[in-house]
C-alpha cells in the first residue's frame, strides 16, 4: 500500500507553502512561488515507496528530534489587507489573485509569522464578518458620504470642504503605502476649540490608529516600521517637544515616502549587521496650542479651528469601528482591482501641490462630485501661504528688488542698494546687515557676481523675479520686469562666473568679504580690529571694536561696542554669546562709544594691507 508526500526537492528556493480559507469555508494548501504565482500542493507530490505503518504498531526506532521551526510576529507584508477578528481569534486577510482569505499564518523569509498579540495593538480590530459584508454589499461614494456625516457629528470646521478634506485624508490612510505624500492635518487653536475631539474622530477610523503625545524615537520607530500606524500627535508645543526628544527630524520626514532612519543597535557584531533602517513614512494627524515651525507647516493642511457654538460628543472606539471595516473592504478592492488613480489638475507648484495631489485622485475615485470643493479649499490655502510669505524677510527683498529695477548695471544690482531699501523705517536695533541680505539673496536663487571687489552684486535674474512675485503674493499675476531700465540678465552659468572670478577655479556662489591673500593674523593687528570667529554661526567671523579711531567696517562684519565686548567676556555661556551675536547682526551701524585704547607694543604690526571698503561705523 502506498501513499503520497511531499517533494521538497522540486520546490523551488524562496517558494512557502500556505493554508488558505475561502469564504465557504474551504481550507485548501497551496504553494506561493518565488514569481508571484501561485500553484496547487498536488504538483509537488510522489508516491511514497513506504509501506504505510499501521498506527497502532509503535516505531522500531525513535523518530529523529526535528529542528524547531522559527516563528514571529508580523503587521505588515506584501498583499496583506489587515489584520482581523474571526471567531474571537486574530488572523491576517490577505489578497490571493483575485480572491479575498483569511490565514492564520505565513511563511516569510524561513520564518513563520503570526499577527501579534492582540493586547500589543492599541486599536480596535476590524471583524472579518463585517469586512466581508461591506466588501459585498458597500459602494465607495456612500462612505464617503457617510463620512462626511460622521466628521461634522464630532467637530466644527471652517466651511464644508474642510469635511471633504477629512473624508479624502480617511481614505488615504488605507493606501498611504501607495503613494508618494502624505500631507499633515494640522489642528490649530487655542486650548477648547475641539482639536482633540477632532484628531481622535479621525484617528478612530483611520488605518490602524494611535493616538499618542510621545515623540521619543523608539516609539516613533516601531509605530511606523512595524505598524505602519497612523498617528495623532496630541501635544500643547510639538516643536519644542520634538526637540527635547531629539525626533523632530523624523516628524518632519513622516511626510514622504522613501525617507529611511539608520539606527546602529549592535555595535559589536560589525559592519553592515550593526545597524538597522526604519521605515517612518505615515499619515500624521497634529494637534497643538501653539505654532509649529515654518517647514513643517510647509508640509501640512492647516485647520484653525473656529468656536464651536454647540457642544460636540466625545468620540470613541466603537464609533469608528464599522467606518474601519468599510475602508478596509475598499482597500481589499483598491488591491484585488488594481485600480488606478486618475491623473491629477496642475495645483500651484510647490510642496502644497505634492500633498494635495493623491487626495484630489482619491476623491476623483470615489467621490467625484466633490473635487471642485476640494479644489476651492487649495486654492484657499494656495492664497494663505503667499499672504504668509509676503510678509517674511524674503518677501521684503524682492519688494525692494521690484522697486530698485531703475538700479541695475549691466544685469546686476548692488547688495548695499537693496539693504537700505530693506531697512528704510527700521530703527538700528532691526537693521540687517548687508551681509545677512546677501544670504538672503542666495536663497532664493540670485547669483553672486564677483567681477567688482569693492560692491557686492547680485545678478537681476527677471524671470527668477517673475516667479518669486507671484510665489510670495506680492502680485496675481508674474509681471513683465523687462524694461530699459532693467535689462535681462545674462545666461547665468559656471563659465561666465569663472570668467568674472579671472581663473579656472571651481564656482561658489559664496562671497568673499576678505582678500585672500590677507590672513586672519594680519587682520588681527591691522586697524586696531580684533577678530572673533563664532562657532555658532558657521564659523562666521565677526569684528570687535577696540579702538575708536577706526572708521571704516570691512564688508561682512558687524560691530560691537565696549559694553557688548564686556558683556561677552562676562558671559561665557553660549546662549549669552549667540544671542548678542544675532542682536549685533541686525544692526547696520552703530557708535563707537568710549573704549579702552591698547598701546602699539601690545600686537605686532605687519607690512601694511589693502583693506577694501565697506560701510561707516
Amino acid at each position: 500500500m502506498t501513499t503520497t508526500r511531499i517533494d521538497h526537492s522540486r520546490i523551488p528556493d524562496g517558494a512557502f507553502i500556505m493554508p488558505a480559507q475561502y469564504l465557504d469555508g474551504t481550507i485548501i494548501q497551496q504553494v506561493h512561488m518565488p514569481d508571484g504565482s501561485i500553484r496547487p500542493l498536488e504538483e509537488f507530490t510522489r508516491p511514497s515507496k513506504k509501506p504505510i505503518v499501521p498506527t497502532s504498531l509503535p516505531p522500531t526506532e525513535p523518530p529523529k528530534k526535528q529542528p524547531a521551526t522559527q516563528s514571529c510576529y508580523l503587521a505588515r507584508f506584501p498583499n496583506l489587507v489587515d489584520v482581523v477578528e474571526d471567531n474571537g481569534e486574530l488572523v491576517y486577510l490577505i489578497t490571493e489573485g483575485t480572491q479575498l482569505k483569511t490565514v492564520p499564518s505565513v511563511t516569510l523569509g524561513g520564518k513563520v509569522a503570526f499577527p501579534p498579540p492582540k493586547d500589543q495593538l492599541p486599536f480596535l480590530i476590524p471583524r472579518w464578518k463585517e469586512v466581508s459584508r461591506a466588501y459585498q454589499e458597500d459602494t465607495p461614494q456612500a462612505l464617503f458620504s457617510d463620512l462626511l456625516d460622521y466628521h461634522k457629528s464630532f467637530s466644527q470646521l471652517p466651511s464644508e470642504a474642510y469635511y471633504v478634506l477629512l473624508a479624502a485624508w480617511d481614505f488615504s490612510t488605507y493606501i498611504v503605502d501607495h503613494l508618494n505624500y502624505s500631507g499633515y492635518i494640522y489642528l490649530y487653536a487655542v486650548p477648547e476649540r475641539g482639536k482633540t475631539k477632532t484628531g481622535q474622530s479621525m484617528i478612530y477610523v483611520s488605518y490602524r490608529g494611535i493616538h499618542q503625545e510621545n515623540l521619543r524615537e523608539a516609539n516613533l520607530f516601531r509605530s511606523s516600521h512595524d505598524l505602519a500606524a497612523t498617528l495623532f500627535i496630541d501635544v500643547s508645543n510639538i516643536s519644542k517637544k520634538a526637540i527635547r526628544e531629539s525626533s523632530l527630524d523624523i516628524v518632519l520626514q513622516r511626510f514622504e515616502k522613501g525617507a529611511k532612519v539608520q539606527r546602529v543597535l549592535h555595535p559589536e557584531w560589525g559592519p553592515f549587521k550593526d545597524s538597522r533602517f526604519y521605515d517612518i513614512f505615515g499619515a500624521t494627524v497634529i494637534a497643538t496650542n501653539e505654532p509649529i515651525n515654518d517647514i513643517m507647516e510647509s508640509r501640512s493642511f492647516p485647520i484653525d479651528m473656529p468656536f464651536a457654538h454647540s457642544n460636540f460628543p466625545k468620540p470613541q472606539p466603537h464609533h469608528g469601528l464599522p467606518f474601519r471595516e468599510r475602508l478596509l473592504a475598499w482597500r481589499a478592492h483598491f488591491l484585488i482591482d488594481k485600480l488606478a488613480l486618475p491623473l491629477p489638475p496642475q495645483f500651484p507648484m510647490g510642496r502644497l501641490n505634492d500633498i494635495a495631489t493623491p487626495l484630489w485622485q482619491l476623491i476623483k475615485l470615489v467621490s467625484p462630485s466633490h473635487c471642485p470643493q476640494f479644489e476651492d479649499i487649495i486654492n484657499e490655502f494656495t492664497e494663505k501661504r503667499r499672504q504668509g510669505k509676503s510678509s517674511t524677510l524674503e518677501g521684503e527683498v524682492i519688494k525692494a528688488l521690484l522697486e530698485l529695477g531703475d538700479q541695475v548695471e549691466d544685469g546686476k544690482i548692488e547688495v548695499d542698494k537693496i539693504t537700505d531699501k530693506v531697512n528704510q523705517g527700521r530703527n538700528d536695533f532691526h537693521k540687517e546687515s548687508s551681509s545677512y541680505i546677501g544670504k538672503v539673496l542666495r536663497r532664493l536663487g540670485f547669483q553672486f557676481s564677483r567681477k567688482h571687489a569693492s560692491k557686492r552684486r547680485y545678478y537681476y535674474d527677471v524671470e527668477l523675479l517673475n516667479h518669486l512675485t507671484a510665489e510670495y503674493g506680492l502680485r496675481d499675476t508674474p509681471p513683465d520686469l523687462t524694461s530699459p531700465l532693467s535689462p535681462p540678465s545674462p545666461q547665468i552659468g559656471k563659465n561666465q562666473l569663472q570668467g568674472d572670478m579671472g581663473d579656472g577655479r571651481d564656482v561658489k556662489t559664496e562671497p568673499v568679504s576678505i582678500p585672500e591673500e590677507v590672513t586672519t593674523e594680519e587682520l588681527l593687528a591691522t586697524q586696531g580690529w580684533c577678530l572673533w570667529q563664532c562657532d555658532a554661526l558657521d564659523g562666521e567671523i565677526i569684528a570687535l571694536v577696540r579702538d575708536e579711531s577706526v572708521k571704516d567696517v570691512l564688508e561682512g562684519y558687524v560691530i560691537y561696542t565696549q559694553a557688548e565686548m564686556e558683556e561677552i567676556g562676562r558671559f561665557k555661556a553660549p546662549q549669552s554669546t549667540i544671542r548678542l551675536v544675532h542682536e549685533a547682526k541686525k544692526r547696520q551701524h552703530t557708535t563707537v562709544q568710549s573704549v579702552i585704547t591698547r598701546s602699539d607694543s601690545d600686537v605686532a604690526i605687519p607690512h601694511p594691507v589693502n583693506k577694501p571698503s565697506g560701510g561707516k561705523a
